[in-house]
């Protein structure tokens, strides 16, 4: 797939995804303190902003209240998926229509999740310039065991990410696609908090 306009610096946008319910967590993970007073979700929405994309959206759920009170201060759209319990689906769904409404000038965009503490702008640029080097439409990152967010999709998958709904979010597509993607290393993107384990983990190794 040869992309369009591929000499130009694509305007991307960036959509983390905050839907759930933290069940295993027993609290709302992205707001455990992570760093220099920084909540976990402060700490990787604010990555986001050091990078070349051009909006910055945050997909909530039942912890709505919470998070816009946690982000008021930084210039982030928030999308409230009413249906979250649907799963990662409804949110991917609802959060890239919605910021298409908002952008509609939008190239690609990053699908990221709210767990991963050492997501980093470095990263988020270097899907961003992996997807402009080698012309593929979806760039997904590479851990030491397994692939995943944070993926970079191109606009020609915009209907397809529109239609998702359930449980499994943008996987089912990326192998549908695989030949078509392209990974990005992330060495630590394998860590992310998901149980209270993980965070005492995460503080006694990188605190």
């Amino acid at each position: 797939m040869t992309l369009t306009n591929s000499h130009h610096t694509p305007a991307v946008g960036i959509l983390y995804l905050a839907a759930g319910n933290s069940s295993r967590m027993g609290q709302p993970k992205q707001l455990l303190p992570i760093r220099q007073q920084q909540s976990l979700i402060q700490k990787v929405v604010s990555e986001g902003f050091q990078t070349q994309a051009i909006t910055i959206a945050v997909v909530t759920g039942p912890y709505h209240r919470e998070l816009s009170l946690e982000l008021a201060s930084y210039p982030v759209r928030l999308y409230q998926n009413r249906h979250w319990a649907r799963g990662m689906g409804s949110s991917i769904s609802l959060g890239v229509r919605s910021m298409l409404a908002d952008h509609p000038e939008l190239d690609a965009v990053i699908l990221a999740v709210t767990d991963q503490p050492h997501l980093a702008s470095t990263h988020l640029n270097s899907l961003i310039d992996t997807h402009i080097s080698s012309q593929r439409p979806i760039v997904i990152s590479q851990y030491q065991e397994g692939k995943g967010t944070p993926a970079l999709f191109y606009k020609s998958y915009f209907k397809a990410l529109q239609r998702l709904d359930g449980p499994i979010g943008a996987s089912a597509l990326i192998r549908q696609e695989h030949q078509q993607v392209i990974s990005v290393p992330f060495p630590l993107g394998h860590i992310d908090l998901d149980q209270w384990e993980d965070y005492q983990a995460y503080l006694r190794a990188f605190k």
